[in-house]
């Protein structure tokens, strides 16, 4: 079973941000799943899709990042 969680921030993309936070997943054994960027005339948020296979780690890495102030959706049951 696979879980997941999103970080969602304000627009333009931030490279230099999604290092960080590609970093600070890592450590927790997670993976990128998927970058939404905003459409022109969209919403104005880029979202990060993160996966993991233990829901206590994509939980500890959520906190970690609500610590950073980040905006943090889940974790959620992501399927088999």
């Amino acid at each position: 079973m696979s879980f997941m969680f999103e970080v969602i921030y304000r627009a333009p993309m931030d490279e230099q941000k999604n290092k960080l936070i590609n970093g600070i997943i890592a450590t927790y054994g997670g993976v990128l799943d998927c970058i939404e960027e905003p459409e022109p005339h969209g919403p104005s948020s880029v979202i990060l899709t993160y996966e993991f296979n233990n829901y206590d780690q994509a939980f500890a890495a959520a906190n970690k990042l609500r610590e950073l102030g980040l905006k943090v959706d889940g974790p959620y049951d992501y399927g088999p």
